[in-house]
């Protein structure tokens, strides 16, 4: 039986945040291989240079003590990057990330990405395990803007979206989210031609942006089955996630939106490449008294079908 477990090291991490990678607690049965996994679950929180878990015996020869000793490394870091795509163009990102806040185990993170058509600033927080339980907390405060030369307007939205993650088993989790935004189509007024002024936007769009600001409470879920780190074969896996998405609770909008999406990958050329197949379909369900708005819309994007402009692949 498991007499103690003890933990050295830790200067800065507290004991906690170690004893929740333990499936094992004092008292229980000693099973070696749960020990094997449990080092292998510290050693990938990745707050320390190096770990060791190691067993000894105990006041008497039916018990033993664990012991886990950790060496710790920084676990903030400062990412500056630039980047250029299709739909943004050129743009710079600036990331401030600590990943075991206060000794907590919390991530705190701080990024900004600004570009020539968009603008976004994101404050995120994480909590692997709200109240001591196997549930991840997130939450995510932000506000964009775009100026795309691929739209008849800009936009601008505020969001505020917490959530629950709870991990049903070793490949399967359960996301529960909520979401409150408010977004607004900005009308870029009048372009002259030939001696012609005329509106940027086309008339439905231009009735799109009379709406103003609008405002959308949602709650939602996502299921998801990954195999592709825990699986039997180490270079294969599949993942398949099925999510909804009801508003409606409070706010302007009201809608049902559905998504699924599949991904298999397998890992070729001596595991240095990776090929992967993507299949993507969503369902948007709209309520709410007013029409809804090209922003509220599911888009195809040039990261989901390669080889189109933005917008440029139909409605």
């Amino acid at each position: 039986f498991v007499e103690r477990i003890d933990i050295e090291g830790n200067t800065t991490t507290l004991d906690r945040v170690i004893r929740q990678k333990f499936r094992t607690v004092e008292g229980d049965p000693f099973n070696p291989r749960e020990i094997r996994r449990t080092a292998e679950r510290i050693k990938a929180l990745g707050f320390f240079s190096d770990s060791d878990v190691e067993v000894r015996e105990g006041s008497s020869p039916a018990q033993v003590v664990v012991d886990v000793d950790v060496v710790e490394q920084p676990t903030g870091s400062l990412n500056l990057g630039g980047s250029y795509s299709v739909e943004d163009g050129f743009g710079i990102a600036v990331g401030l990330t600590e990943n075991n806040f206060l000794g907590r185990g919390q991530r705190l993170s701080f990024a900004i990405a600004t570009a020539t058509e968009t603008d976004q600033y994101v404050l995120g927080f994480s909590e692997p395990h709200l109240l001591g339980r196997d549930l991840r907390f997130d939450l995510d405060l932000g506000l964009s803007e775009t100026d795309s030369s691929f739209a008849e307007y800009d936009t601008k939205r505020v969001f505020f979206s917490p959530a629950l993650t709870f991990q049903l088993s070793e490949n399967t989790n359960l996301r529960l989210k909520y979401t409150w935004s408010n977004s607004e189509m900005i009308s870029r007024g009048t372009a002259t031609s030939g001696g012609f002024t005329y509106p940027v936007a086309g008339p439905t769009v231009r009735n799109e942006i009379a709406q103003g600001e609008r405002s959308t409470s949602s709650l939602g879920f996502t299921y998801a089955y990954d195999s592709r780190l825990t699986g039997l074969d180490p270079n294969a896996g599949f993942l398949v996630q099925v999510g909804a998405e009801y508003a409606g609770l409070g706010g302007d909008n009201e809608y049902l939106k559905t998504t699924t999406k599949i991904v298999a990958q397998r890992l070729a050329f001596n595991e240095e490449v990776t090929l992967r197949a993507t299949f993507e379909t969503g369902a948007l369900d709209w309520m709410g008294d007013d029409s809804s708005r090209s922003i509220d819309r599911f888009v195809l994007s040039p990261s989901i079908m390669r080889g189109f402009e933005p917008g440029g692949i139909g409605p």
